[in-house]
């Protein structure tokens, strides 16, 4: 499934075809791989002046399809899936910032700093506009 990058480096789209059991072709130069995964096994990368190569790529890849897609469902539930995620997400913070400072103000940085300055500032904007 096409996954070109959004707003940011990466996009919601990558976890959308993992969780529908297809292997994410990841289009974008920026895109950094979250941790714990094996995403070589389980997507196919393309840079964004290699867009014309996909067709051919993914004809060479058309007999592990299948296995690639079951392998990013999985990781999808066992990674990502929403009733993971968090805990996934506070110990891989944990465990990176052990002996950090945890006031509000170091964690506000490093989230921001993990996140990205701008999918950040996409994400309180959503937040201000859903806010009832």
């Amino acid at each position: 499934m096409l996954c070109p990058r959004g707003f940011g480096a990466s996009s919601i789209r990558i976890f959308e075809a993992m969780c529908l059991g297809r292997a994410p072709v990841i289009i974008g130069d920026a895109w950094t791989r979250p941790p714990g995964a094996d995403w070589e096994r389980f997507s196919v990368r393309v840079a964004e002046d290699q867009v014309a190569e996909i067709p051919e790529r993914l004809a060479a890849l058309r007999e592990q399809a299948p296995a690639m897609g079951a392998l990013a469902a999985e990781t999808f539930r066992a990674l990502y899936a929403p009733e993971v995620f968090l805990d996934r997400l506070v110990t891989f913070l944990t465990e990176r910032h052990a002996g950090a400072p945890a006031t509000v103000t170091g964690l506000l940085a490093r989230a921001v700093a993990a996140a990205g300055t701008r999918e950040f500032r996409t994400l309180a904007h959503q937040i201000v506009r859903h806010r009832p």
